[in-house]
């Protein structure tokens, strides 16, 4: 190509946001099943996530002019926000915390704070332009929901519903999707079966991935009896095919969940 080279229309390839896209979520709230039935949100409009603030750079005087600087990498958190129609704040929020937001259940719901753990994995779909041929997704895991700045709901009124996340987010091939299982715990059981044969999604091994244990799976977590969140597993368990095994039978009463990719 030259200086003056003039590129071509978009094709029937190009990735198109928005109408074009579909944005489901798994909750973390939802009954033990395997699998989780994923949630579709309505009125989104756009999504966006930050860089993960990682760094803390130093710097020391000695005098005369020197100076030494001293960077300091930790596991930061990525910030974000969903865009969406004012009007489809109240569902979606209430799909979040599990609440049965109609006149046979609680018939107000309080928007100005959301508890601080992480509520659900969302994942964003680009397709064609067919709005049906599957391109890439994109996964966001674990977020937490910051308070929310709420206007009154009229007409096309926006607003940003802010999150957070301590977990890298991450792209999926075409023709792959996520899947979210759910088992119980006796004290006594190790092998649990999954409900689709996980795919190969990254190699952990890799020294830049901070956060991912399993080839197969972005993470397996253990939640006991009275806890708000679960822990992820290091070491304790293996997945091999559909089998998620256990060093240790988890305690009774507990949780497991595996978040990991299948073929579609």
């Amino acid at each position: 190509m030259g200086l003056t080279t003039q590129l071509g229309k978009p094709d029937a390839t190009s990735i198109i946001k928005g109408k074009f896209s579909l944005f489901e979520y798994f909750s973390e709230l939802a009954a033990v099943t395997a699998p989780v039935v994923a949630v579709q949100i309505e009125d989104i409009q756009d999504f966006g996530m930050n860089a993960m603030s990682q760094t803390d750079e130093k710097i020391f005087h000695y005098g005369g002019g020197k100076e030494y600087r001293l960077a300091e990498e930790y596991d930061g958190e990525y910030t974000g926000t969903l865009q969406m129609l004012a009007g489809g704040m109240g569902r979606i929020v209430a799909a979040l915390l599990g609440k049965t937001y109609t006149l046979a259940g609680e018939a107000s719901l309080p928007l100005g704070h959301l508890p601080r753990y992480p509520l659900c994995h969302i994942q964003a779909f680009l397709r064609k332009v067919d709005n049906l041929t599957h391109i890439k997704s994109v996964v966001l895991q674990d977020l937490i929901f910051d308070p929310i700045a709420y206007p009154v709901a009229m007409g096309l009124n926006t607003i940003d519903l802010p999150f957070r996340s301590n977990y890298d987010p991450f792209e999926l091939v075409a023709g792959a999707e996520m899947v979210f299982d759910k088992f119980s715990g006796d004290g006594s059981t190790t092998d649990f079966t999954l409900s689709s044969t996980p795919l190969d999604m990254v190699t952990a091994t890799e020294s830049h991935l901070v956060d991912w244990d399993f080839n197969t799976a972005a993470f397996v977590k253990v939640k006991l009896s009275g806890e708000d969140t679960g822990t992820r597993q290091k070491g304790t368990c293996t997945i091999t095919g559909t089998t998620l095994a256990f060093s240790t039978a988890p305690a009774a009463s507990s949780e497991i969940s595996c978040f990991y990719a299948k073929a579609t």
